[in-house]
């Protein structure tokens, strides 16, 4: 164990860079099986559903743990208000999205229990896309 002052900082953000990882490699899998269509239309594949949660549930232990952890270290080394400012820019956006994937999950497993028919959505037209009519000289020449 090391000694130094500030060595406590230093092992949180190894720690942070490894919750990072983790993060990008738990939502990646997540985003395949938890999409905008499902959120909206309440639906999920309940064997999908388990295996992300096997996933998050961790992942959200940790981040707490982190959050904790932090702030107990930054009150050592730094004014009250810098732990907070820090974690709402560089971390609870992310944790905010781990938590409301679980509350999904959760919300929908109690109210499907079995893999039931895939709902449809009712808005079935043609995705259409507006071009931009510029270029990217156009766009630096007015800069």
């Amino acid at each position: 164990m090391c000694g130094y002052l500030g060595h406590e900082m230093y092992e949180l953000m190894y720690q942070y860079d490894s919750i990072m990882r983790q993060y990008d490699e738990t939502m990646s899998f997540v985003r395949l099986y938890i999409t905008d269509i499902h959120i909206r239309q309440n639906y999920i594949h309940y064997k999908r559903a388990e295996e992300c949660l096997e996933r998050l549930v961790p992942l959200e232990s940790q981040m707490i743990y982190f959050i904790d952890a932090f702030q107990n270290v930054s009150s050592l080394f730094f004014t009250a208000d810098i732990a907070p400012e820090w974690l709402q820019t560089y971390f609870m956006r992310t944790f905010k999205e781990v938590q409301q994937r679980i509350n999904f999950i959760d919300r929908t497993l109690k109210t499907q229990s079995s893999w039931s028919q895939r709902p449809l959505p009712m808005n079935t037209s043609r995705i259409i896309v507006k071009k931009r009519n510029i270029t990217l000289n156009q766009l630096t020449r007015t800069l």
